[in-house]
């Protein structure tokens, strides 16, 4: 009995970390996402004024 315990333990544990490791790849391109849209925002904020591009 100890050892089937473990055993279902040991994979609740492993379909876990699976899970973790798809939230955080979600989450990374969630990041990467957002950072994408500062980058633009601040290109259009902070557009060139010279006459090469007025």
């Amino acid at each position: 009995m100890q050892k089937q315990t473990l055993a279902s333990r040991k994979a609740e544990l492993q379909s876990q970390a699976a899970q973790d490791d798809n939230a955080i790849q979600s989450i990374t391109l969630q990041v990467e996402h957002v950072e994408d849209m500062i980058l633009l925002l601040e290109w259009v904020l902070n557009a060139p004024m010279g006459s090469y591009h007025g």
